[in-house]
């Protein structure tokens, strides 16, 4: 007589949940990402990404040029090894693509085949309509990490008289 060892595997199939997650909540609203976003939104993608090349297994090509542009605009210049390995671990690139993970080759893909123009021009031209459609006041305008001191410095009660009798001198 046979005896059958006693499976004491368990495969409850109402436990594997697909999540869709979602990083709504956990970029801000004034973040560079959302800028991005609402900016394409606004203008005709046409000119930037030549939609007839596009196969119908890729990825979306705004998306896709959103994920350029926010690289652009967070680092200067992004490698396309730098850019799949920012959709995988930073949140406002996940937020963007929508937790797509494209490859490095689908990048580069994207950038040699669909886009019409260079990443700087479409920058530049982004810029341009940015400041064109939005109230942006370029009067006082710091790039170079200049600071500002502010009135309430924590040492202003105790250099307060000196500052004071210098003034008068």
């Amino acid at each position: 007589m046979k005896t059958y060892q006693q499976d004491y595997t368990a495969y409850q199939t109402y436990a594997l949940l697909d999540f869709n997650i979602s990083f709504e909540k956990d970029v801000t609203a004034d973040d560079i990402s959302r800028t991005v976003i609402e900016v394409t939104e606004r203008i005709d993608i046409n000119k930037f990404v030549a939609f007839t090349h596009r196969n119908s297994h890729g990825y979306d090509g705004l998306m896709m040029l959103r994920l350029l542009l926010l690289a652009f605009s967070d680092n200067g210049y992004a490698s396309t090894r730098k850019l799949a390995e920012l959709c995988r671990t930073d949140i406002r690139y996940m937020f963007i693509a929508q937790n797509q993970k494209p490859s490095h080759q689908a990048f580069q893909r994207f950038i040699h085949d669909d886009l019409i123009m260079s990443v700087e021009e479409i920058f530049y031209e982004m810029n341009r309509i940015m400041d064109d459609e939005l109230p942006i006041d370029t009067d006082v305008l710091c790039i170079d990490g200049t600071k500002y001191e502010a009135n309430a410095n924590k040492n202003t009660f105790i250099w307060r008289k000196n500052t004071v009798r210098h003034r008068e001198i």
